[in-house]
């Protein structure tokens, strides 16, 4: 790349814009582009080595939950445009946004209606929203169950708010070809509802880290059960626009059946704005919603960044980016499934949704304590399955939003330890 740039330099400034036209056409989004992050203070580059030891500085990064890829270029060029603009005062959210986001949800995540624009309320991240819920409508000590293997912050948030957590292991069957899926068993769920004495329920859908896309069967199951033992719901839906089949909302679902529930999205993973801090909670019980206001406003926590807001008022008419970006990660997905053929010991997951692959190293014949330190020192960081429940260190999470050549150079690396390993 750096060649052909000088190259085309050289020849001058026609030649240069037409190789850059060319390459506009082949890659518009720029998601073949490899980006460097190092030295910007990237948690996935610059915390790595600090976190897993020096070892893991020279190593591929596809742990954290962020794209390598570009942000969508209609969202660099409208916070550009607002920082060049002096000042950066406080900033109030424009009420348009939400009737946008409702749209969105209405067209592109299978609401039958929009939510009121008074329904929602902004928040830096779903876990402040999360906290913020625990400390609004439970008590010190009260059970809140989640279901694991799950993203680990939902669960530490958990402890922090000063209740206690009660972990659900979703039961897992393997098929005839030896391919993981898990399911929700609301049965079980009973039993451990009615033995906890659970009063509230953390629901990831799309799960994280399993892929799972919950079907409209399990969901009304889980919403009659909470609605029977007034378990509130809060189910965080942020990898919603992912999912490879069709999304089933639990709102809608728990509203029709009377289940308490509030309803937390984000545009971060969709259009990889993490590092802006921009999210929302949804909560149409006027009562809930007056109590959760009462808790978040008198500590600005309901109050948006600059660019924060300006991202999510843009970033929902992005649609164009956003089907690019799942066409190219899905077709990162077919690429690693044929490559782990050739790789043994490795399954992926059945994976319905995020661009987060599950893969199970069982077959490997390493102690579940070890397969992720061996990784590290065969040149890759993935998210190790121990993050996510103490018995899923035989998993690990790899995060596939990132160039073909990067994930290219990943999988080679893998297919040689693998091979070494077994001769």
């Amino acid at each position: 790349m750096e060649t052909k740039w000088h190259y085309c330099a050289a020849l001058g400034g026609s030649a240069l814009l037409a190789w850059w036209l060319w390459k506009k056409r082949r890659d518009p989004y720029g998601f073949d582009t490899v980006v460097d992050r190092r030295g910007f203070n990237t948690v996935k580059y610059d915390l790595s080595p600090v976190l897993f030891g020096e070892e893991a500085r020279d190593c591929l990064q596809h742990w954290v939950a962020d794209m390598d890829f570009p942000c969508c270029e209609k969202i660099q060029k409208a916070l550009a445009k607002r920082m060049s603009h002096p000042t950066y005062g406080y900033t109030i959210l424009p009420h348009e946004v939400w009737r946008i986001v409702g749209q969105w949800l209405v067209e592109n995540q299978n609401w039958p209606s929009p939510p009121s624009p008074e329904c929602f309320v902004f928040s830096g991240t779903v876990l402040s929203s999360v906290g913020s819920i625990l400390r609004t409508f439970t008590s010190p000590g009260d059970k809140v169950l989640t279901m694991v293997p799950l993203y680990p912050p939902l669960q530490t948030v958990v402890s922090a708010a000063g209740r206690s957590l009660v972990p659900y292991q979703l039961p897992m069957r393997k098929d005839a070809q030896g391919t993981c899926r898990y399911e929700m068993d609301v049965e079980g769920l009973k039993k451990v509802f009615d033995q906890e004495k659970v009063k509230a329920l953390i629901l990831c859908s799309p799960h994280n880290p399993v892929g799972r896309v919950w079907t409209r069967e399990e969901l009304e199951a889980l919403a009659k059960a909470c609605k029977e033992r007034d378990i509130l719901v809060m189910v965080d839906e942020v990898w919603a626009d992912w999912c490879w089949k069709p999304f089933v909302p639990f709102h809608p679902i728990a509203k029709s059946l009377g289940c308490r529930c509030i309803s937390l999205g984000s545009p971060t993973k969709t259009w990889n704005l993490a590092g802006l801090h921009c999210s929302y909670a949804i909560i149409d019980d006027a009562e809930m919603l007056r109590s959760f206001k009462q808790y978040v406003e008198p500590q600005f926590l309901h109050h948006c960044s600059i660019f924060g807001a300006e991202a999510m008022r843009l970033a929902y008419g992005s649609k164009e980016w956003m089907h690019a970006v799942r066409a190219y990660v899905n077709a990162n997905f077919i690429y690693l499934g044929e490559k782990l053929k050739e790789i043994q010991g490795i399954q992926l997951a059945e994976h319905e949704a995020t661009y987060l692959a599950w893969l199970d190293c069982s077959g490997l014949g390493l102690d579940k304590n070890q397969v992720h330190s061996w990784l590290i020192q065969e040149g890759l960081v993935l998210s190790s399955g121990s993050d996510f429940h103490q018995d899923c260190g035989h998993f690990q999470r790899m995060n596939l939003a990132c160039s073909r050549q990067k994930l290219q150079e990943a999988l080679e690396r893998l297919k040689h330890a693998v091979a070494k390993m077994k001769s």
